[in-house]
């Protein structure tokens, strides 16, 4: 009877083993596919209950895209009724986590999508060391014009530019960036004929907890401004919705004929924003009140839908310049995918817009650009139905 249990023993521990075996090296094949698409912090831990991994996407245009092949790839392993918890990435730090559920998850996604029976995001990390950040690098070009309507002998004047900006990441949450704007077509400005500096901007984003979150810039930002500005959020559940304020100190600076012009710091921009997302039609509102550029107070309201990449939205102003209104859009720009050299990715901007406003106020509700924007960090996975765009 003993060497009957040694006996079982001895298999059942070979079996353990060799289980094991195969699920340390799917997990292997797991990591080096994604490495292979140019996936980066990549880290991978497996539980009882569920498979942790974490990623950041630097070849995909469209998040949900780059969601999408890290389930295809993770999915081709038998994850032996275990969920998926993802852990998608910005500049090291942690969005938030998704989970996703399966009625049969011995079928791989590629094959048959409909067995997905839940797709929930969360702001809360769950317990994974993350990979340490390796150096990262970025060259992108913007395409940049503006459109101005004019009298009746020149209806619309126009001004194009090509902005190929160089960006590096060294630590989690940091980002230096500095762009050229070369003139290709000018009937506005005289400025608009010269090869001149875009933005220049340190920037730093804290993450102080799943909700809270804090973006510090520094350097020469749009509008012609340089200084300073901090934009604080707290998330809601899901990132359904957020309020914040937007804290910035500036001042003028323009380059011209191979020198700088640039005043004192004397302009002070002061905003609380609101932010709702109405999750069915896929719309969101934001309402901010406070002061503008140039001593400018007074309300915006904008409301944005969105189809996945594509965006239209409208804008109220009422501000002590005055009320105006108009509207934006925004499309994704070719391609899909960015090739990656090494730690260098090579991009384009992943969607170029357009806004109008109906009367041409040169200050009303004006604001600056610093290049980040907090939305980035988790705005794609709560804009959208992450369950329909994998069905899709």
């Amino acid at each position: 009877m003993r060497c009957v249990l040694v006996g079982l023993l001895f298999l059942f521990s070979h079996v353990a083993i060799a289980q094991n075996a195969v699920e340390l090296e799917c997990l292997n094949n797991i990591q080096a596919a994604l490495e292979k698409a140019s996936f980066k912090q990549v880290k991978l831990q497996i539980g009882s209950k569920e498979l942790i991994l974490a990623y950041e996407n630097r070849s995909y245009r469209f998040a949900v895209a780059a969601l999408e092949k890290v389930v295809t790839e993770t999915t081709q392993c038998d994850l032996k009724g275990r969920n998926l918890v993802l852990v998608p990435q910005h500049r090291g730090l942690p969005i938030g986590s998704i989970k996703l559920s399966w009625d049969d998850l011995s079928i791989p996604l590629d094959a048959n999508r409909s067995f997905i029976s839940e797709v929930v995001f969360s702001n809360r990390i769950p317990d994974i060391t993350l990979s340490r950040l390796a150096p990262q690098f970025a060259l992108t070009w913007h395409p940049q014009y503006q459109v101005q309507f004019g009298d009746w002998d020149r209806t619309t004047e126009a001004q194009v530019s090509l902005v190929p900006e160089l960006e590096a990441t060294f630590w989690k949450g940091m980002r230096l960036s500095a762009q050229v704007v070369v003139p290709l077509h000018n009937e506005l400005s005289y400025e608009g004929n010269q090869v001149r500096p875009g933005h220049i901007v340190f920037n730093q984003v804290f993450r102080l907890s799943s909700r809270i979150w804090i973006s510090a810039s520094t350097g020469y930002f749009s509008q012609n401004r340089y200084g300073f500005d901090v934009d604080v959020r707290r998330f809601g559940p899901s990132r359904s919705w957020s309020i914040g304020v937007d804290v910035g100190y500036t001042g003028y600076a323009s380059f011209r004929k191979g020198t700088w012009y640039y005043s004192d710091l004397n302009d002070f921009l002061l905003l609380g924003v609101v932010n709702y997302r109405i999750a069915p039609m896929d719309l969101r509102v934001e309402a901010a009140y406070g002061q503008f550029l140039y001593d400018d107070i007074g309300w915006r309201f904008t409301a944005t839908r969105y189809w996945g990449e594509v965006s239209i939205g409208l804008l109220a102003l009422q501000t002590e310049t005055g009320v105006n209104g108009g509207f934006q859009f925004s499309i994704p720009l070719f391609p899909r995918r960015y090739p990656q050299i090494g730690s260098l990715a090579l991009r384009s901007a992943p969607n170029i817009g357009w806004s109008y406003r109906y009367r041409g106020f040169p200050q009303g509700g004006k604001q600056y650009s610093t290049g980040t924007d907090i939305d980035e960090f988790g705005h794609p996975f709560s804009s959208i139905n992450i369950k329909e765009e994998l069905l899709q």
